[in-house]
């Protein structure tokens, strides 16, 4: 929910095994709609999630798909967390798809193709707090509380019963 801009972002799918996609409604709008057997409105904006692969460690994407984890809107923006658990694996010798484990894509609610070369999605890595072990992405949120929107997420540090994670902040 992006209450800055008035957005609903949803991710769905139509049926199980088919791809997710993305609406963003009317904040208000849909709202208005809660507990009246009424649809949601018409959506401001509907696109497929862009496949998310895991990648290379020279930073190139590899053919594997990578593990969702997370996503939020800001604006006509969406930004999508991925990767996979990582444990047993000091900082010092990450390699292959380990040294990428956490990685965010963002896209524009706006676009018309599911193509990075288009230039509407961007992907980075992230090698924030590289030595937890374990190591695994917890969701994401846009941190409006400090002035400037800062795309914030979780990764876990620890591992049992008191699960605990950090959090981080892109800048």
């Amino acid at each position: 929910m992006d209450v800055d801009h008035n957005i609903l972002l949803i991710r769905y799918r139509y049926a199980m095994g088919s791809d997710h996609w993305f609406a963003a409604y009317d904040l208000a709008a849909a709202v208005a709609t809660a507990n009246t057997g009424h649809p949601l409105p018409a959506p401001l904006a509907r696109i497929q999630q862009p496949t998310l692969y895991k990648y290379a460690a020279d930073g190139t994407p590899t053919t594997d798909k990578a593990t969702f984890q997370g996503f939020t809107s800001y604006g006509q923006y969406v930004y999508m967390l991925d990767g996979d658990a990582r444990t047993d694996t000091t900082s010092g010798t990450l390699t292959g798809t380990d040294k990428w484990a956490i990685h965010t894509t963002s896209f524009d609610l706006n676009g018309t193709q599911n193509n990075p070369t288009t230039g509407y999605i961007a992907s980075t890595h992230s090698e924030a707090d590289a030595a937890a072990n374990p190591r695994e992405p917890e969701g994401m949120a846009i941190h409006t509380g400090s002035g400037s929107p800062r795309l914030s997420f979780g990764i876990t540090n620890n591992s049992g019963s008191d699960h605990q994670f950090d959090l981080y902040y892109k800048v």
